[in-house]
């Protein structure tokens, strides 16, 4: 693997993994391999919106496998904020 910028995604990604390694499961494996493909993404196009979308919500969920089942008011509302937000419906509203 080649040598990664100190202030790099995947650099930033590695570090994170290594902290939450304890607590990810087995089955967590694709979703750190995703949120790896996305960093190095990220690194390699960081004018592309789309794959810092990506890459945001893969790094929410990846700490939300991380985390200990227990998360304190302050770390749920952080989560909740830095979570992608969901578009609303295009169109017109059903009429009742």
């Amino acid at each position: 693997m080649p040598a990664r910028k100190a202030g790099s995604n995947v650099a930033g990604l590695e570090r994170t993994i290594r902290a939450l390694k304890s607590r990810l499961v087995e089955g967590d494996e694709a979703l750190v391999a995703l949120a790896r493909g996305l960093a190095a993404a990220v690194d390699a196009a960081p004018e592309n919106a789309a794959l810092w979308r990506e890459y945001r919500a893969a790094v929410t969920v990846l700490m939300e496998a991380g985390a200990d089942g227990d998360a304190d008011d302050d770390t749920k509302a952080f989560l909740l904020a830095i979570r992608t937000p969901v578009r609303s419906k295009v169109g017109d509203p059903k009429k009742s």
